[in-house]
């Protein structure tokens, strides 16, 4: 498997500030998933209109193409045109072609404001189905510079290139040189609406635990180079990459913006 997240320190790109286009049609109304749920973390995205994520809740990645391997084409960055709130309380992690062969996009995460150690995660997306994207929901270890050590839990990844959309749980080799897979499950790519719920069985049985849409559909067990009952806590990301090894090629007739939708991220 390919490196993913080694990369040298990117150069910041000023924000363009831009008004966002007419918002979409929202999911139904979130539901807590308990009676008396106190959330560790929380994010419905109800900001105002054309302002980005909660900067107390969330930091960019930031980097040009190449910066987190796989070939990436994209250059993420900090930017109002990628990433916004709709004010229909749904975040938008946009892709856009501002020239022939450009792509700029969006990648966001918890690291240094939000990890947490087993607990439930749950966020409800719509991903874009166009050939040539890689949009993903994700965890890493919180010491992500001990990567791949630390691990990954790829919580959905849909591949524009045509590999079946799926989860999966990697772990280091016994050198801690690179990832293997401990489990991975596919599901139908349709393009809606969908409540995902991952689950850290911690203290317990150690395993990890993945429903979509309050089903059942994979269940990851500690195995070789398990790296996860160590106490090092789990932090989030968002993305939607741009080609790649996961995204393929960018079909010439590719429509852009290409959204990635989020309802909320909550954990508890």
């Amino acid at each position: 498997m390919v490196e993913r997240h080694r990369r040298p320190k990117p150069t910041i790109i000023p924000p363009i500030v831009v008004t966002p286009p007419t918002v979409v049609t929202p999911p139904p109304p979130a539901t807590p998933p308990a009676t008396g749920v106190v959330y560790l973390f929380q994010d419905e995205f109800d900001g105002a209109a054309g302002t980005g994520p909660d900067p107390t809740k969330w930091v960019f990645d930031t980097g040009g193409p190449g910066s987190f391997g796989n070939n990436e084409l994209e250059t993420y960055v900090d930017s109002l045109a990628n990433c916004f709130v709709d004010g229909d309380s749904v975040l938008h992690l946009r892709a856009l072609n501002p020239s022939a062969g450009k792509y700029t996009s969006a990648r966001i995460k918890t690291l240094g404001k939000f990890s947490h150690y087993g607990r439930t995660w749950e966020s409800r997306i719509k991903w874009p189905t166009q050939d040539g994207f890689w949009p993903a929901w994700w965890m890493m270890g919180s010491n992500p510079d001990q990567w791949p050590a630390s691990g990954e839990v790829d919580i959905f990844e849909v591949y524009g290139n045509g590999w079946a959309p799926g989860s999966t749980v990697w772990t280091p080799n016994s050198a801690a040189t690179a990832m293997e897979s401990s489990q991975s499950a596919d599901f139908v790519n349709d393009g809606d609406w969908h409540t995902w719920r991952f689950f850290y069985d911690e203290p317990g049985t150690g395993n990890m635990i993945f429903h979509k849409d309050g089903v059942l559909y994979l269940t990851a067990t500690p195995g070789p180079g398990w790296c996860y009952s160590n106490g090092n806590p789990l932090y989030t990301l968002l993305n939607l990459a741009v080609g790649g090894s996961g995204g393929g090629a960018v079909p010439a007739g590719a429509e852009f913006p290409v959204d990635l939708l989020v309802d909320y991220v909550r954990c508890w």
